[in-house]
């Protein structure tokens, strides 16, 4: 595990401004075959609230419409999906010809990142930047509503039909009951079904302290 910390900027008189913040590479890979899935468990949520997501994804088959969606992760090591019909999301997508369109939607299973990609080839695929905050735990003070983990995203796709789009997104797990998320999968889908899985793939998961 390696450790980037941002912690002495000097103002100009010589001062110091000190940031109590430490970035750590929490999981990094690139390779091919993926699996069905890309799934994080058992993150250390008390001592980093905040993760961001580096990524490139390859849809492992070569049929157009898979859109590629989200969901968090409860039970630590033996994590599984949260399927609640709690997640509200939002993004706004633009793409080469200039059109531009906007997706909200509330009380959904999952969250959707952005709209169709495409087949293996390889100029295909998803990329970007997505940051979670896991503000619902058992290390937080936010346990209900709208005080759950939450998302925000920047991605950049390309699909079978060569059509770009560009896509920014947030999105809040506002279930009342406690539950206390450990981690997230992304993958590639139809609504709530899993389809094809990831065939290439590159990534980067840091790790922000409070």
């Amino acid at each position: 595990m390696s450790t980037l910390k941002v912690n002495q900027i000097y103002e100009a008189d010589g001062s110091q401004f000190r940031f109590n913040t430490d970035v750590v590479t929490l999981q990094h890979g690139q390779g091919t075959d993926l699996g069905g899935a890309f799934i994080v468990d058992n993150l250390d949520t008390a001592t980093y609230p905040h993760v961001r997501l580096v990524f490139a994804f390859l849809p492992a088959d070569n049929v157009d419409g898979y859109y590629f969606n989200m969901r968090y992760r409860t039970g630590g090591s033996s994590g599984s999906d949260d399927t609640n019909s709690e997640y509200n999301f939002g993004y706004q997508y633009t793409y080469q010809n200039d059109g531009h369109a906007q997706i909200a939607r509330i009380d959904y299973s999952y969250i959707g990142i952005n709209h169709t990609v495409g087949s293996t080839d390889s100029r295909e695929g998803v990329n970007g930047v997505i940051d979670i905050y896991f503000n619902r735990s058992a290390d937080s003070g936010f346990n209900t509503g709208a005080g759950g983990t939450s998302a925000q995203w920047n991605t950049g796709m390309l699909n079978e039909s060569a059509n770009w789009r560009g896509t920014n997104g947030q999105a809040v797990y506002n279930n009342s009951d406690t539950v206390y998320h450990t981690g997230f999968k992304l993958y590639f889908g139809t609504g709530t079904a899993e389809t094809g899985g990831m065939d290439r793939y590159k990534y980067t998961l840091y790790g922000f302290k409070d």
